[in-house]
């Protein structure tokens, strides 16, 4: 299993799922796009990624994502919009 933090998750979520660039993903999260770029990175040292490309693609082809964690994130999102 990935040890990815969960900020480091939603970061991924909104890369993978919609397709969002750094900046996009910064202003959704509140967070700079550089501190994005570092999440990406270290997401990507974390799986053996060589490109976010790569991550996003390994993601998609990781059960554990597809059907794991992922799951957590949108439970947050849905409390968060309450």
């Amino acid at each position: 299993m990935h040890h990815f933090t969960r900020r480091e998750k939603e970061v991924l979520d909104l890369i993978v799922n919609e397709g969002m660039g750094n900046r996009q993903v910064g202003n959704r999260l509140g967070m700079s796009e550089r501190t994005v770029k570092v999440h990406v990175y270290k997401m990507c040292m974390k799986v053996g990624a060589q490109s976010r490309l790569e991550l996003a693609v390994m993601m998609w082809q990781d059960p554990r994502y597809l059907l794991g964690w992922r799951e957590d994130i949108d439970s947050r999102r849905r409390i968060d919009v309450l």
